[in-house]
């Protein structure tokens, strides 16, 4: 038997057992508790868990959510060990090894309902990265995350709607808070700086420069890890989508909330009982930066690989983690003509299918021999993994706007513009409403970000002049000092990322949906807004938080609707706590330690 057979008889096995003893286990509970009042010897241990998270230089609100949590853990009577780990190897332990009980991190990307199927569907059970690394399996969720996909308009979002109680009520994590992200900017010499939360190409394109071909557009960040990998489907790869933009095109970007034509001139779709096509129309002429042809190859090659980053050379599949829910959609992909590809999906709604279409393009002859196996030392999985998932990628080719030029790890990324793109051969080849925001190119030769380690550092290099704008997001600490700069601008937008904390379900009690609601009113989240983002977040009643599919009774409003916090400001209700556990068969002992069940 493989280790992953192994793995999943085990998890049957367990499901089994747990469904064979339900119907006991409350007679069970009262007899228990009397026997080990006589015989003290058989007195469980105290309940241990472990909380993961990074360290404050990585990410200080993290940490704090991180401590905060593992403060109100050790109150109740848990022995809490938390561990701060280097972002890599957090997502190491947690994304790929499962070595964890709890984490705090922000994840990215939870705008639209499709976002929710490989997070949380059981069918991604198993895989690496952002696919379900909470081990989460329900018969209910999965069934209204399939039909949410399948169906449209007002019976779709009724499903949505369904779907967001359905979690609220399991918890298989914790939604903590959506951060604003707060950039700031110089106007001496670029102007009309209006950010783009997710892709930073479509932030610089709008950008006027007062002087008529500027050479350098000078910027700043925190992220070192620009610097490191330019891989936007590495196994640990974060916020890529930001810089990946710069370098790689898609057919079709998001233009205030609707897929809009980009390396294609347009697609057609069709629709019947059982299938959904799009027929893709390639612009012509598109090249990567190597100077070869873009075709319709590509884009079916582009799909293969997000599917199987193996390409088939695998007992089994190795899917990129990142696109995972866009890739996993398509049934077929098939190449017309140089220009023309059609894709084909089964019981996927218009809207949810054109997704695919914003995934980046990649060249055929580059990524081709990354199907290779791959060893990563500190790496514990049963699957094989592809030298496609690790690679770093130091000299990206792509089709964007912008070119590689040059890297130096942690001190900077610089990048020249593609004058052979569309933006400066023909902008007015795009749909009205794309050209009318991008006609004008853009307005500098090459980009160059300067890597610091703090918001401090960030601020002090925008307010000295050397730099025109800040790409990390700054924290709030920062705002009072940019308020006192004059030639400072402050912006501040919603940010796609939400705080959580992840469970891992396998991993008693936190298997036990009652202990992951408890974990969640343990949470204060009005003091998290106030104090860890001094104000400058929304705290989270359901993954969909600060979009138009929350329904009316799950949003905040001053409290949470169905998790409120266990105590007011920042202090627990003992009392009320353990007679929340109590209730649902949990035991302390003499000492108010709380028990393994």
């Amino acid at each position: 038997m493989s280790e992953e057979q192994d793995k999943r008889a085990t998890r049957v096995s367990r499901r089994a057992v747990l469904a064979s003893t339900a119907i006991g286990s409350a007679g069970l509970a009262g007899c228990l508790g009397r026997l080990r009042t006589v015989r003290n010897q058989d007195i469980p241990d105290q309940l241990s868990l472990k909380v993961l998270t990074v360290p404050g230089d990585d990410d200080a609100v993290a940490t704090q959510i991180g401590r905060m949590l593992a403060d109100n853990l050790n109150t109740i009577g848990v022995n809490v060990d938390l561990q701060l780990f280097p972002e890599d190897e957090l997502r190491r332990k947690v994304l790929v090894n499962q070595e964890y009980d709890l984490f705090i991190s922000a994840y990215q990307n939870i705008e639209r309902p499709d976002a929710l199927r490989p997070l949380l569907h059981s069918s991604f059970v198993g895989e690496v990265g952002w696919q379900n690394p909470f081990e989460f399996t329900d018969i209910g969720i999965d069934e209204l995350l399939e039909a949410q996909q399948q169906q449209r308009g007002s019976q779709r979002r009724r499903t949505v709607v369904d779907l967001q109680h359905e979690i609220v009520r399991k918890q298989p994590f914790i939604p903590v808070a959506v951060p604003d992200l707060i950039r700031a900017s110089r106007t001496e010499e670029f102007t009309n700086w209006r950010w783009s939360s997710r892709d930073l190409s479509q932030s610089l394109v709008r950008v006027n420069s007062r002087e008529a071909d500027t050479d350098t557009l000078p910027l700043v960040s925190t992220d070192a890890q620009i610097t490191r990998s330019l891989n936007p489907i590495a196994i640990q790869s974060r916020n890529k989508g930001q810089i990946s933009g710069l370098f790689y095109d898609s057919l079709g970007r998001y233009i205030d909330g609707t897929v809009e034509p980009w390396a294609a001139t347009g697609w057609d779709l069709s629709t019947t009982d059982e299938e959904t096509t799009l027929t893709v129309t390639l612009r012509p002429e598109l090249t990567f930066h190597d100077g070869t042809p873009l075709t319709a190859d590509d884009v079916a090659f582009t799909v293969e690989l997000l599917q199987d980053t193996s390409l088939g050379e695998f007992e089994v599949p190795v899917p990129a983690p990142r696109f995972r829910g866009r890739s996993s959609m398509v049934e077929s992909v098939t190449v017309l003509d140089d220009r023309t590809v059609k894709l084909a999906f089964s019981n996927v709604n218009p809207q949810t299918a054109v997704r695919i279409l914003t995934v980046p393009i990649f060249p055929e002859h580059v990524w081709r021999s990354k199907a290779r196996p791959a060893e990563i030392a500190g790496v514990d999985i049963s699957e094989a993994v592809t030298e496609a998932l690790v690679w770093q990628n130091p000299e990206p080719i792509g089709s964007g706007p912008f070119k590689f030029e040059s890297s130096v790890e942690d001190e900077e990324l610089v990048v020249q513009r593609n004058d052979a793109h569309l933006l400066h051969r023909n902008p007015t080849a795009l749909p009205k409403q794309v050209a009318e925001r991008f006609a004008d190119g853009i307005p500098f030769n090459r980009l160059r970000i300067q890597i610091v380690r703090s918001d401090d550092a960030a601020l002090g290099l925008l307010t000295s002049g050397s730099v025109d704008a800040t790409v990390s997001n700054l924290g709030p600490s920062v705002v009072p000092r940019i308020g006192r700069e004059q030639s400072v601008e402050l912006h501040v937008e919603r940010s796609p990322s939400l705080y959580i904390i992840g469970c891992n379900t396998l991993k008693e009690p936190l298997g036990n949906p009652h202990f992951r609601r408890l974990i969640a009113r343990l949470i204060d989240k009005e003091t998290i807004r106030e104090e860890v983002f001094g104000g400058f977040a929304r705290p989270a009643t359901s993954p969909l938080t600060g979009t138009e599919w929350v329904p009316s009774d799950l949003r905040w409003a001053g409290v949470d609707p169905e998790l409120p916090f266990f105590g007011t400001n920042g202090s627990l209700d003992i009392e009320e706590i353990h007679s929340y556990l109590r209730d649902a068969g949990f035991e302390f002992s003499d000492n108010d330690n709380l028990l393994q069940q």
